[in-house]
């Protein structure tokens, strides 16, 4: 209630038009938010794609809120009414409870029209499971059960929307990955699985735990999904947008290109994998790296293509192979359009296995594969800290030249001990002695850099803004599985041998784990879902999905000069 006046600029083809206006007579609705209603802009052209960003100040002329609508193409004679939420930016909001996802090991994804597709997840968790035969004894078991459901979330509204039809299948532990033409594909999963918490040290009183997952099938059978599909952001529109708000709900899934009703097949089952969309050679493409079924991890990948020959799907991926085991990897596409492959090897047995590099090949759709050492990567010595599980990933630097690599978790060390080791045999805790984990990558030659973080950050959401600044959000604090709320922003360049890090702090609404981060416009993103793990210490730990998502705006002094 305290704005008092709001800049709209609307953007036609790349140009931008303001219009200032002040406000006042705010109205109250029932839930006791204050509202306006204002009649923003007209006369506007149709058949073209038209943004709409609102700034609003306080008294004094202080900039302090945002708003977006669009892109939205108006039909001739159209009205478009935007029931538009304002939010405080450097205050993480949460957005509308009704319909709200509450899952895990979810996937979502940034959708062209400035809106975000959340797709299945775990939405079921239950204690007590009996653990598979080849867990360790003491390990702590959960049941967990995936949902067909999706959502899109409209940043206008601050709502999500349930998508007509869900998925194909339900789907916990996939990959969700946007190609450059808008379409969206979602890839592998499981329909259940068991989750499972190996206690360190003495199970009744255990200093932390390492975490094991075996995917299900639907009939609690062991194995995972080797199928696709494909969302359509534009799909199942209402035939009369009888309200005037655009439709922001429409959206579908379909399957193979043979048959829609029916997913599309993937080389292999693939449970806790990777993927990144080669949108610099090929925005066709998607690299889908590593993963499990239900008996062992892979060491392979496979490439999907939206423009192949005979209709969209992967490549059969004879000899295409990793060069290790890979599980929960972190993958990101460089500026030389190579794909580096980040960790996801826990007990790492040497260098040769903390990364690796797949390089395009226009004569072979598969490409190829080589070990990260074939540069300068990781550098002189042995290092074991590079073994990371999960790691959170992306590009930074002039044009994306670097990889950004973001966590703890993964490293072995000598038991009880925190400096890690080629030959530890325990999971190491997050903080201790040895050098940094965290740390960024030159594609070109390999060479490590630094990449400091105020918090530690293990099965985080990441996002790269469309400044080109990446947010790491929340993730598990330490070995008791704690998350934390704490929110990490690179400015996406490379300053002193190091990821510039920025010096504005942020938190979450809620500590999250295994949740997702999504960008949205305007320097925004929008977290979803994710786990607390209560009780840890005590060797009995729960496990519970929270409900509920925030929607966070940086301010625009949060990124230094330059970029």
């Amino acid at each position: 209630a305290d704005l008092h006046q709001i800049r709209v600029i609307r953007t036609i083809e790349g140009e931008s038009v303001d219009v200032t206006q002040s406000v006042a007579n705010f109205e109250t609705d029932p839930d006791g938010t204050p509202y306006l209603s204002l009649p923003i802009l007209s006369n506007l052209p149709t058949g073209v794609p038209i943004d709409i960003d609102v700034e609003g100040n306080r008294m004094g002329g202080q900039f302090a809120y945002v708003g977006h609508v669009g892109p939205i193409v108006l039909a001739p004679g159209q009205r478009h009414y935007a029931d538009l939420k304002m939010y405080e930016m450097g205050v993480s909001a949460p957005t509308v409870a009704e319909d709200t996802p509450a899952v895990f090991l979810q996937g979502a994804t940034a959708l062209p029209d400035g809106r975000v597709l959340v797709a299945g997840g775990f939405d079921r968790v239950t204690g007590g499971a009996t653990c598979p035969a080849f867990f360790p004894a003491d390990t702590v078991c959960f049941t967990l059960a995936a949902t067909n459901k999706a959502w899109v979330f409209s940043v206008t509204t601050s709502r999500f929307y349930e998508v007509q039809g869900g998925m194909l299948a339900a789907r916990g532990g996939h990959t969700v990955t946007a190609l450059g033409n808008g379409r969206v594909i979602i890839a592998g999963g499981a329909a259940k699985a068991i989750f499972g918490l190996i206690p360190i040290g003495d199970p009744a009183a255990p200093s932390g735990y390492t975490p094991i997952l075996q995917p299900l099938n639907a009939d609690d059978t062991p194995g995972a999904h080797a199928s696709f599909e494909v969302f359509l952001h534009d799909a199942n529109r209402e035939e009369h947008d009888a309200d005037g708000d655009g439709d922001p709900g429409r959206g579908g899934f379909t399957g193979s290109a043979a048959n829609g009703g029916v997913v599309g097949r993937l080389n292999q089952e693939r449970f806790l994998h990777s993927a990144a969309a080669t949108l610099g050679t090929n925005g066709n493409r998607i690299l889908i790296v590593g993963g499990r079924d239900g008996v062992s991890g892979h060491a392979t990948y496979e490439v999907y293509d939206d423009q192949k020959a005979g209709g969209y799907g992967t490549y059969d991926n004879a000899g295409a192979m990793l060069t290790t085991v890979r599980t929960s990897p972190g993958v990101v596409e460089l500026a030389s359009g190579q794909v580096w492959i980040f960790g996801g090897t826990p007990a790492a047995a040497s260098n040769d296995e903390l990364a690796e590099i797949w390089t395009p090949d226009p004569t072979a759709a598969n490409g190829s594969v080589e070990n990260a050492t074939t540069t300068s990567y990781p550098g002189a010595g042995d290092h074991p800290e590079f073994a990371l599980l999960g790691p959170s990933v992306a590009a930074i630097g002039t044009s994306g030249d670097h990889a950004l690599v973001v966590g703890w978790m993964g490293p072995s060390c000598m038991p009880g001990g925190s400096v890690p080791d080629f030959a530890g045999t325990e999971l190491c805790p997050s903080m201790g002695g040895g050098p940094p984990r965290s740390h960024s990558v030159d594609g070109a030659t390999g060479d490590v850099l630094g990449a400091a973080t105020n918090s530690p950050h293990a099965l985080a959401g990441a996002a790269t803004l469309d400044d080109g600044s990446v947010v790491i959000s929340g993730g598990i604090a330490n070995l008791l599985w704690t998350a934390q709320p704490s929110i990490e922003l690179f400015t996406g360049r490379i300053s002193s041998g190091n990821a510039e890090l920025s010096p504005s702090r942020f938190v979450m609404r809620s500590p999250r784990a295994m949740h997702t981060t999504s960008a949205l416009k305007q320097l925004g993103m929008l977290s979803v879902g994710g786990i607390s793990v209560a009780s840890a210490s005590t060797g009995s730990p729960s496990l519970s999905i929270l409900d509920g998502a925030e929607v966070l705006y940086l301010p625009r002094s949060a990124r230094p000069p330059g970029g």
